[in-house]
């Protein structure tokens, strides 16, 4: 065999190695797409990783659209495999980022319209620190909005609070502002309102940890039933949240273990939990609200699209008003590179969403979500 046979032999069994990797990143690639896109379907129960999995959504497809794109580039065959991964899963990437155009409302809507702001304040104590012209900036905000109805998480108090520089004159401008009330002082729980609300029970989880409550708004001659929501956290420590800061950072060595015994540890309870929690929500809302025209759920569910939480939430019957109305991804949690949208409203009835706003402060680790919505 000549010298040039040799070469060609060992090139081309380069190239077959090569293309055999190639198709195994790919295939493997196709795989953790679908166990992400799909895993909120499975009970944590049953396996909290491949439900905890959904989580990760997000990321995987941008990583799927650039493989797409490495394919194109590099070798074309391979990339029938992330388009098929793709267009399997586009119902959930639309939960992610969906494509929704932007519509006015015109004055007939406007006349049956109203807005719903949810809200997690972190007790009205501002993150940055500052408290401009010694006033909450949280409060400020909100009287700035002026929406209809704000229904608020880890709110336990709506009066003169020195550490967060709650003082006498704001809390008058919100109570004259919302002449409707309800302050959980025990659960965070609240709710503003401009129109008369009836407290509810659907059968309420309040263990210190989560936190339901729902009420009976009328809004002229019509009405909801608002169920705001506060599941249970993931008890993350500063310790755990440094561990995953370090992951993002790719600062690994010494972390994966750590990620594994901790992180995926909570993460897991927390998702069993949520799933617990979400459960006795949807009976209340079978059982005592079966015959409500219009309900809305909302609030800080600690859970992203797609998950078991969010599913079991939604059901079958209840939109997204997120997903039926935005126009690209978000998120709503700001702390630690905790990139993801835990912040939702879910609605069922002869109510419309016509648009989300995601509001773009931070003074709490959450943005607030502001929907506008339209009685049929």
């Amino acid at each position: 065999m000549t010298s040039k046979s040799k070469k060609n032999k060992k090139k081309s069994a380069w190239r077959k190695a090569w293309s055999v990797l190639w198709w195994s990143v790919n295939v493997l690639m196709f795989i953790v797409h679908l166990m992400s896109a799909f895993g909120g379907h499975v009970r944590p129960e049953a396996s909290g990783f491949v439900s905890a999995s959904s989580m990760a959504f997000p990321i995987v497809i941008l990583a799927s659209f650039s493989l797409l794109v490495a394919d194109l580039v590099v070798k074309r065959k391979t990339a029938v495999v992330p388009a098929l991964a793709i267009v399997a899963s586009i119902k959930p990437i639309l939960l992610i980022c969906p494509l929704n155009l932007t519509s006015s409302i015109d004055n007939d809507e406007r006349q049956r319209s109203f807005s719903l702001m949810t809200y997690n304040v972190y007790n009205f104590l501002n993150k940055q620190g500052d408290y401009p012209d010694d006033t909450n900036p949280t409060l400020s905000f909100i009287l700035k909005e002026d929406p209809d109805i704000v229904a608020l998480q880890e709110c336990e108090y709506l009066s003169y609070y020195k550490k967060a520089h709650v003082y006498s004159a704001q809390s008058d401008s919100i109570k004259a502002r919302y002449p409707y009330r309800f302050i959980g002082e025990t659960d965070g729980q609240s709710i503003l309102s401009k129109f008369p609300i009836t407290d509810l029970n659907i059968g309420e989880i309040n263990d210190g940890k989560s936190r339901i409550c729902a009420h009976r708004v009328a809004i002229g001659s019509r009405s909801i039933v608002l169920i705001n929501v506060h599941l249970y956290s993931i008890q993350l420590t500063d310790d755990d949240k440094g561990t995953y800061l370090n992951l993002t950072r790719g600062e690994a060595k010494g972390n994966i273990r750590k990620a594994r015994a901790n992180l995926m540890v909570k993460l897991s309870a927390a998702l069993r939990r949520h799933a617990d929690e979400c459960r006795d929500i949807r009976r209340g809302v079978d059982s005592w609200l079966s015959t409500a025209d219009n309900i809305i759920i909302c609030g800080d569910l600690n859970d992203t699209p797609a998950s078991h939480a969010y599913y079991i939430l939604r059901g079958d019957d209840f939109g997204d008003a997120y997903a039926d109305t935005a126009f690209g991804p978000t998120i709503t949690y700001n702390e630690k590179r905790f990139f993801f949208r835990i912040d939702h409203v879910f609605y069922r009835g002869k109510i419309k969403p016509r648009k989300i706003i995601r509001g773009d402060v931070r003074y709490s680790d959450h943005y607030p979500l502001t929907t506008t919505f339209v009685f049929e």
